[in-house]
């Protein structure tokens, strides 16, 4: 018997770890330098890639309550937060969380390939082309599905389910 899940990425308190938030945070908004806003096309006008945070204690949540549900066997899950979120908006929200004013530099995802392509090697590279192609695909999952799985509502990615950035 098997039930699968696809979160959206996910967000929590990683209690001394990292995960998600932790890490756009220590990476993206606590260094001096601009923040890369991940473009899905070539033009200026592209779309900012979007995703739909997923809260760590629904997702666990999502496993306990598939484990005493037969009907869950067989059924593939996403699992999404209550909104998609621009990659701009995640930025902006946790600068905002931890008290700092963050420039957006867009980037265009195929702009950075190329460049991962010759430098990811390096540790200092902000990405690997593998995520790259995960950010370009996109992640948002429909509340919806996680909502009615769990009984309750979603946690969404705002200041109280992520307070522990502050610290």
């Amino acid at each position: 018997d098997f039930t699968i899940f696809r979160p959206s990425v996910i967000f929590g308190d990683p209690r001394g770890l990292t995960e998600f938030a932790t890490q756009l945070t220590n990476d993206m908004i606590r260094t001096p330098f601009p923040a890369i806003d991940f473009r899905s096309g070539w033009s200026p006008g592209s779309p900012s890639v979007q995703m739909s945070p997923v809260h760590v204690r629904d997702v666990a949540d999502a496993f306990a309550a598939a484990l005493a549900d037969k009907q869950s066997i067989g059924k593939t899950y996403s699992l999404g937060g209550p909104e998609a979120l621009t990659w701009n908006t995640i930025i902006r929200r946790l600068a905002d969380i931890v008290d700092r004013k963050k420039l957006l530099l867009p980037m265009p995802i195929p702009l950075m390939k190329i460049a991962a392509a010759a430098l990811d090697w390096l540790p200092a590279f902000p990405v690997t082309r593998d995520q790259l192609t995960m950010l370009a695909e996109g992640n948002v999952a429909p509340a919806a599905e996680l909502r009615s799985l769990i009984a309750r509502d979603v946690a969404p990615f705002a200041a109280e389910n992520l307070a522990y950035l502050r610290r």
